[in-house]
């Protein structure tokens, strides 16, 4: 009978196998890693740059928006306010309830967007001490500046004046960003 023969072992020394990365192409992958930076940061500025220019009142961006309704016992008072941390939060209180959300950069940007679009700013004054509304609005901009607006203000006979506004649009407005209906509709 034939005697089996053992095979031998090939033996693997550690300095024979491949490297992924060694000395001689070390240099390579510092500059692929680089690229990839590269790469990415000029991404981000892009998206940056189109999000900066779909919104382009956000130099003066509304800090404080409140809009407040009358009711035969109180009043509902819709706010979105912007904390020293620029934290944004919307807040709607009423006789029974309190709902405060914290709202992202963005959707802040887009509601600050619909009120400069909405025709609202234009109609803005000055606070009058004794008026009596159903509803007012107050805005604060980023500049230090406040506006009002009341549904009823003093002309310039001194005679007391409906104000029209599209109250549709400021309740798709109110709906997008509280979850709520106003009732001056």
């Amino acid at each position: 009978m034939p005697k089996k023969i053992k095979q031998e072992k090939e033996t693997i020394y550690s300095g024979n196998r491949k490297q992924l990365i060694n000395v001689n192409n070390i240099h390579i992958i510092f500059i692929i890693l680089a690229i990839v930076l590269v790469c990415v940061c000029i991404a981000v500025g892009v998206y940056v740059y189109f999000e900066d220019k779909s919104h382009p009142n956000k130099d003066n961006a509304i800090v404080d928006f409140t809009y407040t309704e009358k009711l035969d016992e109180g009043y509902n008072v819709y706010e979105i306010s912007q904390t020293n941390t620029k934290q944004i939060f919307t807040e709607y209180n009423t006789l029974d309830k309190q709902e405060v959300k914290e709202l992202s950069r963005g959707k802040y940007l887009d509601f600050n967007e619909e009120i400069y679009n909405s025709g609202l700013l234009e109609k803005m004054g000055k606070k009058i001490e004794d008026a009596d509304p159903k509803w007012s609005i107050y805005v604060k901009f980023a500049d230090g500046t406040r506006k009002y607006l009341y549904s009823n203000t003093l002309d310039s006979d001194g005679n007391m004046q409906e104000i029209n506004i599209d109250k549709e649009y400021l309740n798709n407005v109110i709906k997008t960003y509280f979850n709520q209906e106003i009732l001056y509709k």
